[in-house]
């Protein structure tokens, strides 16, 4: 998986917190840096984490130029802002999931779950969860 985060102890925290999940973590601190990373070896990771606001090259600019590279590769949104803005904001990107600041391992994990079968589900606390019945 391939964490991108402008904010370096999120980023590290995010990659500590996969890593413990058994996923191997690419880390880049751009979304320059994430394509350069991605066109280099494009089968190195299977999925994006993404920082929905960053300098330069925002969160839904990377997940296009990423897909350039990668046109299937899925990506979730990690955003401190409200779901409602983030869906705008990445609308016709087919993203897997929205995934709020502060988040928790057990968070990421529903999430991760959910984003690979179905939409997440976001509860009124703004984290998303495994829908009912999924496994």
């Amino acid at each position: 998986m391939l964490v991108v985060d402008d904010e370096p102890v999120v980023r590290r925290l995010t990659a500590m917190m996969l890593r413990e999940l058994g996923l191997n973590i690419v880390e880049a601190g751009s979304g320059e840096e994430a394509v350069a990373l991605l066109r280099k070896d494009p089968t190195a990771v299977a999925w994006v984490l993404v920082d929905a606001s960053m300098p330069g090259m925002n969160g839904p600019s990377t997940v296009r130029a990423l897909r350039a590279v990668v046109p299937t590769l899925p990506a979730v949104v990690v955003s401190g802002y409200g779901t409602q803005d983030v869906q705008e904001q990445f609308e016709g990107l087919d993203i897997r999931g929205i995934l709020r600041k502060p988040f928790t391992l057990s968070d990421l994990q529903a999430q991760l779950e959910t984003g690979a079968g179905q939409p997440p589900r976001v509860e009124a606390g703004g984290s998303a969860s495994r829908p009912r019945g999924a496994h």
